[in-house]
């Protein structure tokens, strides 16, 4: 004969069995939470960091900086703490810079795709011997107005035209990053934009230029402009600075690209390839009288 079970305990048994279930998904939801809650508490002592260095840089350097012998805006937030330290310690597009210095042909007019905040373009203008036949494009709604600030604070003579080099369409999606160097029609992001477009064909046309000096950082569609304009760039580019950015694709585009160029008789007359790769090439098939 069986010995007969403690009165209750089957029952108490399977009612722990059943909690079991409950239990789990109690502690993993705690679990999710409390990451959930650290990674917030992580994120905003970041942004805190980062919003307290760039206060303690404004309070020590002030809203506008010496860089480059340029005055630089640097109070809006979509210009970082890390490109003020750049500014300051003359890195912000270091190789950009050392090459328009070398390779600029100043007597020609300047087209400059992707101005940012104008560092670069206010170095370009003074180089030139007719500063006026400078175009700067920035596709970044909200960076165009920084520079407009930057060129008419350094009294730069260059024309600024709002809008994306793309093709196909008179307007693209852009998406707005982080901070006044990450814009791209590239990519998607959590904000994005209905911008205007140009081509390199409109932009020399509509001006009568001939030959031009040709500055690039258009984030990854500087492939798209090879691949639509091989034969603007042959024709009318006796100089072209191009910061590429196959971080974006990995699909082999920059080889592709410096492939097509060589072949339209351009030559790579210097590399900087630590970090971003930025590359002079020079049209020496390209004469005056050709153009």
């Amino acid at each position: 004969m069986g010995t007969a079970s403690p009165p209750g305990r089957s029952d108490s048994e399977g009612a722990a069995k059943c909690r079991e279930p409950f239990r789990a998904w109690l502690v993993g939801g705690l679990e999710w939470r409390i990451r959930n809650l650290k990674d917030r508490i992580h994120q905003r002592t970041r942004l805190l960091i980062k919003a307290t260095h760039k206060r303690w840089l404004l309070f020590r350097h002030g809203k506008v900086i010496e860089s480059g012998g340029a005055r630089i805006v640097v109070d809006s937030p979509l210009v970082t703490p890390l490109h003020v330290q750049h500014l300051l310690s003359g890195r912000y597009e270091l190789a950009e810079m050392e090459m328009t210095r070398r390779f600029i042909d100043p007597s020609l007019p300047t087209i400059e795709l992707g101005g940012s905040i104008g560092v670069l373009a206010t170095l370009a203008n003074r180089l030139l011997d007719h500063p006026e036949n400078h175009v700067v494009v920035e596709a970044n709604p909200l960076v165009a107005p920084i520079l407009r600030k930057n060129r008419d604070l350094n009294g730069g003579k260059f024309e600024i035209v709002e809008a994306a080099v793309a093709y196909g369409s008179p307007t693209i999606k852009f998406t707005i990053g982080r901070d006044c160097m990450t814009g791209s029609t590239k990519y998607d992001g959590a904000r994005v934009v209905e911008v205007p477009t140009t081509t390199l064909r409109q932009l020399i046309d509509s001006r009568g230029f001939g030959m031009v000096n040709l500055i690039v950082d258009i984030e990854g569609a500087e492939f798209d402009l090879a691949r639509h304009e091989l034969d603007a760039l042959k024709n009318h580019v006796k100089v072209f600075i191009v910061e590429t950015h196959e971080y974006l694709l990995k699909d082999g585009s920059t080889g592709r690209m410096l492939q097509s160029l060589e072949s339209a008789g351009f030559r790579i007359a210097q590399s900087n390839q630590s970090g971003a790769s930025v590359f002079t090439l020079v049209n020496d098939a390209l004469r005056p009288a050709s153009v």
